[in-house]
């Protein structure tokens, strides 16, 4: 959102305060972290596009010394209603959530959290572990990397982007990629794939290697390990009807309690930012019974009436994370740097 004047000079006196102003106004109860992948360094630089979806064992293992260092708690997504409404314990806690399902989530992810006994939940998109994932946020990255162009169709005229090496390629993927995102729909996903060679399509699922059904069944009995919905398709469900939104969102839960023969009681928005749902969906995803539903914002949890459980805010977790980013999350800045005055996500 955009700040306003007053807000802005404001943050401006709490950046000089080093958070000792903004702290006791915005610091909250806790935050939730969104990750995607925990993936060693070289498998990270495949993409270096899309580095933003991945953070190393190690960077990972460092974040969780800081904020046990920072006396923080580590909780469960269904710890986190009851956490709020004890107000005399006023110990800051974090929740570690991971989107999409990739099988690393496991391989590399949960040998840290079990060292330091944290709980953490994977959002699982039900298409993942069936083997019709489309990762094209991959594809779309190898496709730029040589000379190119391509074509994408819509409701006036084509979009036509050409590029002549890697260089132009990368400064393309933004805009192409926003593209994707508003157009993949159950009507043009079809022709969304078509617009990449199988080879190239088929790297990016090698490389999304998403957990199988059989690794989740294992996984779900862990004592750490909360699965949750993340759609059946990962659409972006702004750009659906109320039909498509809702088999999105129920038949996810429908799909994952099927196979895991268990509740499932949260979820998270696919793409999750502002304009990439609705309060329409807001409204189905409690029609469907979830209990808590996370977003792509940042913000802290603060001691609020307005808190909204199925809009929780999330700070996005990656490789590049620093120390300094962690300290301006604690003190309140980057909160009030993202909402203002507003207290949540949707107020």
């Amino acid at each position: 959102m955009q700040l306003t004047w007053i807000e802005q000079k404001i943050l401006g006196l709490f950046v000089k305060s080093k958070g000792w102003l903004s702290k006791p106004l915005f610091g909250g109860r806790g935050m939730l972290f969104m990750l995607h992948r925990v993936l060693p360094e070289q498998q990270i630089l495949r993409y270096p596009l899309n580095h933003g979806l991945a953070i190393t064992p190690e960077t990972l293992e460092k974040i969780i010394l800081y904020l046990i260092h920072e006396n923080y708690r580590f909780l469960a997504l269904d710890d986190v209603e009851k956490k709020l409404h004890n107000t005399k314990n006023k110990q800051p806690f974090v929740v570690f959530t991971l989107d999409d399902g990739y099988a690393d989530n496991f391989v590399h992810g949960k040998p840290i959290f079990e060292k330091f006994e944290i709980p953490f939940t994977v959002f699982v998109t039900s298409s993942f572990p069936e083997g019709t994932s489309f990762p094209w946020w991959y594809a779309l990255e190898d496709m730029l990397k040589q000379a190119g162009e391509l074509v994408l169709r819509n409701e006036d005229n084509p979009l036509h982007f050409s590029w002549q090496n890697a260089e132009e390629g990368a400064a393309l993927y933004p805009s192409i990629a926003q593209r994707f995102k508003q157009n993949d729909t159950p009507k043009n996903r079809n022709y969304l794939q078509g617009l990449f060679d199988a080879d190239a399509l088929n790297r990016a699922r090698t490389f999304a290697a998403p957990a199988s059904w059989e690794q989740l069944k294992k996984e779900a009995s862990h004592p750490l390990v909360t699965l949750a919905a993340h759609t059946k398709h990962h659409f972006r469900l702004a750009s659906l009807t109320e039909e498509e939104a809702w088999e999105e969102i129920e038949g996810s839960k429908q799909a994952l309690e099927n196979q895991l023969g268990q509740p499932i009681t949260h979820f998270a928005y696919p793409y999750g930012g502002i304009g990439d749902f609705t309060a329409r969906d807001v409204a189905l995803v409690k029609q469907a019974g979830f209990k808590t539903a996370a977003v792509n914002y940042p913000g802290n949890i603060l001691n609020s009436p307005k808190l909204e459980l199925l809009t929780l805010p999330r700070y996005p977790l990656g490789e590049r994370m620093t120390v300094e980013k962690l300290k301006q999350i604690r003190n309140g800045i980057a909160h009030f740097a993202a909402h203002g005055f507003k207290s949540s996500y949707i107020s």
